[in-house]
């Protein structure tokens, strides 16, 4: 359903940041996780509205450009493996390589989508109750637009001195179990006979496919 892909765009879009090299850095050294999560988001909504895009002239070019931004900020690998469940301690280093790159391309242009949908949103950084811990923390952010307010929370880790984001919820929706329950179903139905490459193939071939949501033209997303 369309839901979801707004909800994941709203998660992308306010992960992405400015082109200075200085913003970058400190966003991913910075003293705290919600320090990170606020330089990695200063630019977002200038982005926005500016359209400093060009997706529609030359879309591998920009999606290029849009991986390179999240590269560094989202661990794709961790966040693959926690997809697979235990389905990745059956794959292969080739296989999971082949589907954390199909993952990693599917959030990419979900977020290149969302950069023609966003305009005028403020987003601020809202308090999270629980304990502290020293290399992980929830960071929870809310972003108003178009007369909502949406929740979102980022789980964050700090490995080498550098956070990076392994999940989000958005409006109290787990992606990362989310994502995990289809991919499980998937390997458990009948249409694939738990063949783990073919389940892979099938997520593939959905990258880009925005209409295309769970249980609307694929067993797969």
């Amino acid at each position: 359903m369309r839901t979801r892909r707004v909800l994941t765009s709203i998660f992308l879009a306010t992960l992405a940041f400015g082109s200075q090299a200085n913003v970058l850095t400190e966003s991913l050294q910075a003293g705290s996780a919600e320090e990170a999560v606020v330089v990695a988001t200063k630019d977002v909504l200038d982005l926005i509205s500016s359209k400093r895009v060009a997706g529609d002239e030359n879309p591998v070019r920009f999606y290029a450009e849009v991986k390179e931004l999240l590269d560094p900020i989202i661990d794709f690998d961790r966040f693959a493996r926690s997809v697979m469940g235990v389905w990745y301690k059956k794959a292969s280093p080739e296989q999971f390589e082949t589907f954390s790159e199909s993952f990693k391309w599917s959030l990419v242009k979900t977020y290149a989508s969302a950069l023609t949908e966003f305009h005028g949103g403020q987003v601020r950084v809202v308090p999270v109750r629980g304990k502290r811990e020293l290399n992980k923390a929830l960071v929870a952010m809310e972003i108003d637009w178009r007369g909502k307010t949406y929740s979102i929370v980022y789980d964050m880790r700090k490995k080498s001195e550098t956070w990076q984001l392994v999940n989000v919820s958005v409006e109290g929706i787990n992606l990362g179990l989310n994502y995990k329950s289809q991919f499980d179903s998937a390997m458990k139905g009948p249409k694939y006979g738990r063949d783990l490459d073919r389940v892979i193939a099938a997520w593939t071939n959905q990258i880009g496919n925005n209409d295309s949501e769970s249980g609307e033209g694929s067993d797969a997303r």
